[in-house]
């Protein structure tokens, strides 16, 4: 029951998330809207990690490796390539070499994974 309500907190941050992404967006503010997105996907990998080991992630690390873990058991490249466009996103935030084009296409392979992960999730709890 734990993890059930943890993972809803995750899942609740990760729409936090996505709605401020959206605001952000269309002020033209890329950094900040970069790292909401990392944001929105690092929630969705904790919510699996949570579900699969008990404890979220402790480090970006940890939160890569659940992606790439989900990619590899799905046999889907468009998801690994989704886990890294999600950390060139919260890189971003601090380095700023993102524009508008290259969020967009982070925000396509990030909301695909995001979808892969939520229908996982649902069979799952």
């Amino acid at each position: 029951m734990e993890r059930t309500r943890k993972v809803k907190e995750y899942l609740d941050r990760a729409y936090a998330f996505k709605v401020n992404f959206d605001e952000e967006i269309a002020k033209g503010r890329i950094e900040k809207a970069s790292e909401l997105l990392w944001g929105v996907f690092s929630c969705y990998m904790n919510a699996l990690r949570v579900l699969r080991t008990g404890e979220p992630a402790k480090s970006h690390a940890e939160i890569r490796e659940v992606g790439l873990d989900l990619a590899k058991a799905l046999g889907d490249e468009r998801l690994e390539k989704a886990v890294k466009l999600a950390e060139r996103c919260h890189s971003n935030f601090y380095h700023s070499f993102l524009d508008l084009e290259d969020i967009k296409e982070c925000y396509e392979a990030i909301m695909y994974a995001v979808r892969k992960a939520d229908e996982l999730l649902r069979k799952m709890v």
